[in-house]
């Protein structure tokens, strides 16, 4: 499976900035959430050297880069937060809290409940 919508590279390495700090959120980083990383890697065909750069972006770097993505491509990240959240069975408080967070900013148009 792999991801049709063309992203650029430093758009990828922004949603695996927002990714990675959902799943820190709650304080745990459990297998699934692992696992659904890898997924998300390989549908973006990305790899280590660009999930390093994302560990090393800053919050304000990102955020400039997620909001000047097109419409369909926060989207796309609302749903890839919304499964990161959801992976490991229940939705903690604080993955809820940085979820509003991102969409106060990104204006998301495909909101779920979360």
């Amino acid at each position: 499976m792999y991801l049709t919508m063309d992203l650029s590279n430093n758009e990828k390495i922004a949603i695996l900035y927002s990714i990675k700090c959902m799943m820190a959120a709650d304080g745990a980083v459990v297998s699934l959430e692992m696992d659904l990383l890898n997924k998300i890697c390989s549908m973006m065909h990305v790899g280590q050297n660009e999930f390093n750069q994302a560990l090393e972006m800053s919050d304000e770097t990102a955020m400039s880069i997620l909001k000047d993505m097109s419409q369909d491509k926060r989207n796309l990240l609302a749903y890839l937060l919304q499964d990161m959240a959801r992976v490991d069975g229940h939705i903690d408080e604080r993955e809820r809290l940085y979820f509003l967070k991102v969409n106060k900013e990104l204006k998301f148009t495909n909101l779920d409940n979360i």
